[in-house]
């Protein structure tokens, strides 16, 4: 479960968040919705313990899956590397290879990341983020750039690996279908 209680936070004189409280249950998706800094990203950051509340209290996990709106990818190594990237278990590994094949990008392993589109660099995005198999997963704008195809099996492997897991899933969208895509309670911010 990912739960924020009475959570306050500011930038310096900015409060962004006052008394705060959400809830993602085990196996559900919520999707934070709202105009540009009414606050999601900073919820996101607070779960993943990037930020510490004023007040309040924040229960993450010790152990979250992220796909963060930039790729985060490193442009010199290949598709492979990069996926596998974080300390990923030999099982981890394997299931990262079949992920990759999932998703459609076996046939661009050993392609710099450089080289691919931007499709292609999202779907790795989340490939990786599924692989590490953590408590929780961030999405944070998970299916911006991917064709309406691909988003189908991402979502797909998502809800399978997540939500039919009994993980939390807690994601930002400005998109209602990728929302529900994820079968997700929308909560908005303003």
């Amino acid at each position: 479960m990912i739960e924020l209680k009475n959570v306050s936070f500011s930038y310096g004189d900015r409060p962004i968040l006052d008394n705060f409280s959400l809830t993602v249950p085990n196996g559900q998706c919520v999707c934070l919705k709202g105009p540009s800094g009414c606050g999601k990203t900073t919820v996101l950051r607070l779960v993943l313990g990037l930020l510490a509340p004023d007040s309040g209290t924040v229960l993450g996990a010790e152990k979250p899956s992220v796909v963060f709106q930039e790729d985060r990818l490193l442009n010199g190594f290949s598709l492979k590397t990069n996926v596998l990237l974080p300390p990923l278990t030999d099982e981890q590994q394997a299931k990262a290879l079949l992920l990759l094949q999932e998703a459609g990008l076996s046939d661009a392993l050993g392609k710099k990341v450089r080289a691919l589109s931007g499709g292609m660099k999202r779907r790795a995005a989340i490939v990786r983020a599924v692989a590490f198999q953590g408590d929780i997963l961030i999405l944070d704008e998970p299916f911006n750039g991917i064709d309406p195809e691909n988003k189908l099996k991402m979502a797909e492997m998502i809800r399978r690996e997540f939500l039919d897991k009994g993980k939390p899933v807690l994601m930002v969208s400005h998109i209602d279908s990728d929302a529900e895509l994820l079968n997700a309670e929308i909560f908005n911010l303003s």
